[in-house]
Formats: C-alpha cells, structure tokens, sequence
C-alpha cells in the first residue's frame, strides 16, 4: 500500500475504542503514530487539548488523517480516507484472500464434544474388560 497521507492518533491507554483503531490500522498496514494522552507529559497533553477543542473534540480515539479529523473509532471514515480495501485486512491482501468462511463455532465443538466422548467411551472399555480384584 502506498500511503500518501500522515496518520496521528490520539488515545488513552486503557480505552478499548483506542485499542480496535489501533487494530484496525495496524490490520490493514497503515503506518501511524500514536500518544496515549494520559501517559503523556503535561506540555504533550495541553498541545493535544487545544487540539482537540480547536475541532470540538471531547473524547478518544482522536485521528488526524491527512488534514482530516476523526472522533472515535470510525473504521468507516478510516477505510474511506486512507482509501483502503473495504473489508480485507494487510495479511488477507498479501496472501491474496477474496473470501474466508467464518469459522463454524457450534460444529466445532459438537466435534469435539463426539472425539471425547469416544475417547472416554474407548478408555471405559478397556477398564470395564480388566480383571477386579
């Protein structure tokens, strides 16, 4: 990916819509920066303050993209802005992915559930044709 624009995003360190912007830009490839407003220096702090009430901004994640500005976690705005690939993360794009079958959960664990149950029925026949004293 050819990224044109300057991505900044500004978050709290225990903000889980911090995390998923973090996630879905690093997912994707895109290169940022980041500072966690409440691990930052006072001086960083107020620089980000008058920022984000210069854009009437009041809560994180904060992006700035390119000249654009973003409150909260937006993929929408992100994908649209960085002009990326609608729903394919960077390893689906390298690996060249179209489709992946969401994983069947239920069926899964019905599987699992039947392997164990013939384990254990195969370990209670052993036990059950052993000599008792």
């Amino acid at each position: 990916m050819s990224q044109t624009k300057i991505v900044e995003l500004y978050t709290l360190s225990a903000c889980p819509w911090c995390k998923k912007a973090e996630a879905f830009l690093s997912d994707r490839g895109v290169e940022y920066t980041y500072i966690d407003y409440d691990l930052a220096e006072a001086d960083v702090q107020e620089r980000i303050q008058e920022e984000m009430t210069a854009h009437h901004a009041a809560s994180f994640p904060f992006a700035k993209i390119g000249e654009d500005f973003i409150l909260g976690y937006n993929p929408d705005a992100y994908t649209r802005l960085l002009d990326l690939d609608q729903a394919k993360p960077a390893v689906a794009q390298e690996l060249d992915i179209e489709h992946v079958e969401p994983l069947d959960l239920v069926a899964g664990a019905e599987r699992r559930k039947k392997a164990a149950e013939a384990q254990s029925q195969e370990y209670l026949g052993d036990t059950a044709s052993a000599p008792q004293d």
